[in-house]
């Protein structure tokens, strides 16, 4: 979940899911809160790469702000 920007809901979550595009990665979004939805046989080395990919894409964001 993310702390939504006064007045426009779901523009902070949309920002986020546009930067993960950048980094290569697919999420989806409903309102503020992101959701990913990793492939069953992941390995945790990937698991680890998504992660690090959204935490970028969250920080890119939150900088902009």
């Amino acid at each position: 979940d993310l702390e939504p920007i006064p007045g426009k809901p779901g523009l902070r979550a949309m920002s986020v899911f546009e930067r993960a595009l950048d980094e290569g990665q697919l999420l989806r979004f409903t309102a503020d809160t992101i959701a990913i939805g990793p492939p069953f046989v992941s390995t945790v080395d990937e698991l680890h790469a998504m992660g690090e990919g959204l935490r970028r894409a969250i920080r890119h964001v939150m900088a902009q702000a």
